[in-house]
């Protein structure tokens, strides 16, 4: 499955930045700075909207609550 994809981190003005992907079933946009999902098939339009996780406290959570490293038995 060929995917390809066109993207910028400059323009002329400022707008909300999304990605659209394109397929034979329908059309996902993602407005990711709002944490958006618009999805559009044969079936209808959906829209979800996700929360937010904060990776720095997620990373630390994780750190706390796996153990370490185990010895290495000889």
């Amino acid at each position: 499955m060929p995917i390809t994809c066109a993207l910028t981190l400059c323009a002329a003005e400022s707008v909300e930045p999304y990605i659209t992907l394109q397929g034979s079933e329908g059309t996902a946009v993602f407005h990711y700075t709002e944490d958006r999902l618009t999805v559009s098939s044969a079936a209808g339009k959906r829209e979800t909207v996700y929360g937010r996780v904060d990776l720095t406290e997620d990373l630390l959570e994780h750190r706390r609550s796996t153990p370490g490293p185990q010895p290495r038995r000889r």
